[in-house]
């Protein structure tokens, strides 16, 4: 039994996984100063404030500008390692872009010049962070508990990637037609003592595309 239990961990510790959740609470999160306006930003959820103007369609707009993503990390530890070499937040802003293009893609041109039919969208990079999760019931489970030390000893310990985020839509004249301030994690493995790399924030991207995505579309089709 104790050989069959070494065994099932060894190959457990080895799986990586990535489950993707709410990130840290936004509405407790320092604001970048990158938005026009946060006043009308509202709790969609833990991760989420968002804004979409009820007063504007956005049904004549078929066009999009994807600004270059700006990055702004936060000086809070608690939400950003601020030290990533500025190689490693460029890749991580060219993979968002990247994201974006493949997400939106699906329902708008993309354009690269403004015009009366396009909407330009501004987003920055605010947090990129892995922390250790937050200890849960299940944590306590003896053999879980033993499955974590499994992975301790084996140099590999869970871990929470955690990207942070805020975005505005604009219509042609600079309105903000919607905006919002994202936060999502992805529960995963990473090696101890190992940086971040784009393939751990990858998933919490499109994540991210899917949420602007959403909200242009709710605003199409009032």
């Amino acid at each position: 039994m104790a050989a069959l239990l070494a065994t099932t961990l060894a190959g457990c510790a080895s799986t990586r996984s990535t489950r993707i959740s709410e990130g840290s609470a936004v509405a407790d999160m320092p604001q970048a100063g990158f938005l026009t306006d946060y006043s009308r930003l509202q709790p969609q959820d833990r991760g989420t404030l968002q804004y979409l103007d009820r007063s504007a369609s956005l049904k004549r707009y078929n066009k999009l500008m994807l600004e270059p993503v700006a990055v702004i990390l936060s000086s809070n530890p608690e939400y950003s390692d601020n030290t990533l070499p500025p190689a490693t937040q460029t890749r991580i802003a060219d993979g968002i872009t990247a994201a974006m293009k493949k997400e939106l893609g699906q329902d708008f041109q993309l354009v690269n010049t403004p015009g009366a039919d396009v909407l330009r969208v501004r987003l920055a990079l605010t947090g990129v962070q892995a922390v250790d999760p937050a200890l849960t019931p299940a944590d306590f489970i003896p053999v879980k508990a033993i499955f974590n030390a499994g992975r301790a000893m084996a140099g590999q310990s869970p871990r929470v990637a955690e990207l942070s985020g805020e975005v505005e839509v604009l219509d042609a004249n600079n309105r903000q037609l919607g905006a919002a301030i994202f936060s999502r994690k992805a529960d995963t493995t990473l090696s101890q003592g190992v940086r971040l790399s784009w393939s751990d924030l990858e998933a919490l991207s499109q994540a991210w595309a899917k949420q602007l995505h959403m909200l242009l579309l709710r605003g199409k089709n009032r």
